[in-house]
Formats: C-alpha cells, structure tokens, sequence
C-alpha cells in the first residue's frame, strides 16, 4: 500500500489493486472494495457455520449464506483484477468472467453450479426442496471455492497488506 493525496485534502492509505483501476474506488471509500468483499466473504461463510451448530437449522438460510460467500470471493476476486463486477448473483456468470482472468477457474464450476442453486431459488418459499443433507454439500462447495488457490493466494495477500507495517 502506499500513501496517496486524494482530493488534495488528505493523504490515505491505497492498496496496489485501486492504484492500477483508480475507478474501483468509488463514493471516497477508503478501503479497497476487494478487501471488504473478502470480508463479507468471511463472514457470511462464519454464519453459516455457525447456524449449522444449532440444534433446529435453518437449513434454507444456511445453504443461503454459503452461495453468498462464493460470490463475494469470486467477486473479491475479479475486482482485485480491475474487473467491475456485474451485480448478479449467478456464481456461473461471475466464474465464466474469473475464467477469463485465469483459466483454472474452470476446477471450481461444479461448486459454483451447486451453489448458484441456493443464491436466489431458496429464498421464496416453496422454490425448491432442500434437505439436511444439502448443508454439507453447500458447505463443502463454498470451502473448496475459499480454498481454491487463486482465491488463498488474494487472501493471503489481502491479509498481509491489510497489516499494519
């Protein structure tokens, strides 16, 4: 990160991905849009695990939050590499664009394709049929997407450069 004079008034903080596309920083935020993507990210995928220890789970509501936190990586992602995401929540169009970035995307599709199932059908009552046994398989699928090295190495990153110096 470096120190740079926005509005010549102040100087903050920019990490390198808002220097190479100065558009992604938008209404004067401060933190890099990649960054707070990560975080949803986090902390949605930390919702649904949590949920997931309740005795009565709120299966529809879990699998929900998993599909959510695969969108903000992938999205977190695509911005990082100066793509302005769609605001879309069909994890199949976001993974076709990260295709585009780096061609190993294509390890993760099955995972985006099982996900994108629970970004918007479990939403409305009656939509689709989900069980029990769908938690593991929405859980799994958002892990393996977090995991799946183009993202662990943004996160890394992300983690590294967020630490103060």
């Amino acid at each position: 990160m470096h120190m740079v004079e926005r509005g010549g008034k102040q100087k903050v903080r920019v990490p390198r991905c808002l220097q190479r596309n100065p558009r992604l920083w938008r209404g004067g935020c401060r933190a890099c849009p990649a960054v707070a993507l990560r975080v949803l990210a986090r902390n949605t995928f930390y919702s649904a695990q949590e949920l997931n220890k309740l005795h009565r789970k709120p299966i529809e509501v879990i699998c929900y939050h998993c599909a959510q936190s695969a969108e903000k990586y992938l999205k977190a992602f695509l911005v990082f590499h100066g793509v302005v995401p769609e605001k879309i929540h069909k994890l199949i169009i976001l993974n076709e664009n990260c295709i585009k970035i780096f061609n190993d995307f294509n390890n993760i599709y099955k995972e985006c394709d099982l996900l994108s199932k629970y970004a918007n059908e479990v939403r409305y009552p009656h939509s689709m049929k989900i069980e029990e046994e769908d938690i593991a398989r929405a859980i799994t699928a958002a892990e393996r997407i977090r995991d799946f090295e183009p993202i662990r190495s943004l996160i890394d990153m992300i983690e590294k450069e967020s630490k103060p110096k």
